[in-house]
């Protein structure tokens, strides 16, 4: 068998611009495959950060809990990062905005406050230090500077005569009529009065909802509090909702708000509803599929011309002892030869093919959409596309292998079996003497005469 497979190298060596072609051929599917994985994969994770930035990096949150059980959910060994603050109250401000007239005051941790996106300033060292939102003065109308110091009377707000809890940054309430909106009257019940100096300005956060009725303002945890909101973000976050629900039964905090930041989870590609693989998935098979038809007729063409020109040699092969096996092995290992360096070039011209794309991509849509996109390689979308490269080539070589393999050490020396046409058959119509020539009739009579072998070349440049 090793002195078949020499014999192989070397006629692939003799015939170099048929190996050539071949191995182009490869590259460009190969390519083609992955790089349609690779657009899939980078354009999720281009998803993936662009939910971040709008909506955090966090999976999971629980409102309200107590400090002992704040210690608990650090501790647990399934995340990879927590951060949390703890809700002071609210404090009335001269809004110009009638729906959100308070400022809810918060301390928080300090990797909670690396969170934020820093404009101006600092972010606080202490209790006493405070940033605020730069939507505070856009929006509502104010003129806070940093080094400013102002005091706040910091209380919980009631409703028809209910206190409503501070965890939860509740818009107002109110009802619309003949296009004019009426608040419910609210009570503040102040509970501690506090001078702060303003030392930075940050961005608006995506933590306060836009029906909020509170700015969110932020100092730096320096006390054990009574309540506080934290965030988890898992080693796995496959898992997010089987572990966030682990800590809310152990904990027994059921009667907690928490929620998902479901829109991140679901680039994860996990859901409670829908998984992000099940709808492109499919996409990318489908699509692979009826590419791996068109490589395979395309690849399956230089195969089939090499077999055909290698009978000869087969019959010698098959004369001196060689199985049928044994020359489809011959074959195969061909294929394994050149498919070995197709999908390799084409692997790499995939991965510079598409992060040039991203590139141009960035460049050309910069005014247009809010997105960067990146580069990123999923290992699942790279590893489908190469599967489907290995059946393509397995399946282009199989074909013309197999019938290569049948054929009879006679038949083979003789050449004869793929020529089978009466002399009627090849009678050349008037025409093609007219438009082409000698050289057209000769044409025409080598096509009929090998049909199989032109009939697969057209197909391929058809497609």
């Amino acid at each position: 068998m090793q002195i078949l497979n020499k014999l192989t190298i070397k006629h692939l060596l003799m015939n170099k611009k048929r190996t050539l072609v071949t191995i182009i051929g490869i590259v460009l599917s190969t390519a083609l495959m992955v790089g349609i994985g690779l657009l899939v994969s980078s354009y999720l994770e281009s998803m993936r950060l662009d939910v971040e930035k709008s909506r955090g990096s966090y999976q999971a949150m629980i409102e309200g809990i107590n400090y002992q059980d704040l210690e608990v959910i650090e501790n647990n060994i399934n995340l990879s990062s927590s951060y949390y603050f703890a809700p002071l109250g609210f404090a009335k401000i001269n809004s110009t905005n009638d729906y959100k007239p308070y400022l809810y005051v918060s301390e928080a941790s300090s990797n909670f406050l690396d969170t934020l996106t820093l404009i101006q300033g600092r972010l606080p060292k202490n209790s006493n230090e405070l940033v605020i939102s730069e939507h505070v003065n856009s929006d509502g109308g104010l003129h806070y500077q940093v080094g400013d110091t102002i005091t706040l009377d910091i209380g919980t707000r009631k409703l028809d005569g209910e206190e409503m809890e501070i965890s939860h940054n509740y818009g107002l309430a109110s009802s619309w009529e003949e296009d004019t909106t009426t608040f419910q009257p609210e009570e503040l019940r102040v509970t501690m009065s506090k001078t702060y100096t303003i030392v930075g300005i940050v961005e608006r956060t995506f933590y306060e909802d836009y029906s909020a009725a509170g700015y969110m303002a932020f100092s730096k945890d320096s006390n054990n509090h009574n309540l506080y909101n934290i965030y988890l973000e898992y080693k796995n976050p496959s898992k997010t909702y089987e572990y966030t629900e682990d800590i809310i039964n152990n904990l027994n905090l059921e009667d907690l708000s928490s929620n998902y930041n479901s829109q991140l989870l679901y680039f994860y590609g996990v859901s409670q509803y829908d998984n992000i693989n099940s709808t492109y998935l499919p996409l990318i098979l489908i699509a692979l599929t009826v590419i791996s038809v068109g490589c395979i007729i395309v690849i399956y063409n230089s195969f089939a011309i090499s077999t055909m020109e290698r009978k000869k040699s087969f019959g010698l092969y098959a004369s001196v002892g060689a199985t049928g096996k044994q020359i489809l092995k011959t074959v195969l290992f061909e294929a394994f030869l050149v498919g070995i360096i197709g999908i390799v070039i084409g692997v790499v011209g995939a991965f510079v093919g598409i992060y040039v794309v991203i590139l141009i991509l960035n460049r050309l849509l910069y005014d247009f959409i809010d997105i960067e996109f990146v580069f990123h390689v999923n290992l699942l979308y790279l590893v489908i596309p190469l599967i489907f490269m290995v059946l393509v080539i397995f399946i282009s070589a199989y074909l013309p292998a197999k019938r290569s393999s049948k054929i009879t050490p006679i038949e083979a020396i003789r050449g004869n079996d793929d020529i089978k046409i009466s002399k009627k058959e090849v009678k050349t119509p008037k025409f093609i003497n007219k438009l082409f020539g000698i050289g057209g009739v000769v044409s025409y009579k080598n096509i009929k005469r090998n049909k199989k072998k032109y009939r697969t070349t057209i197909v391929s440049i058809v497609l």
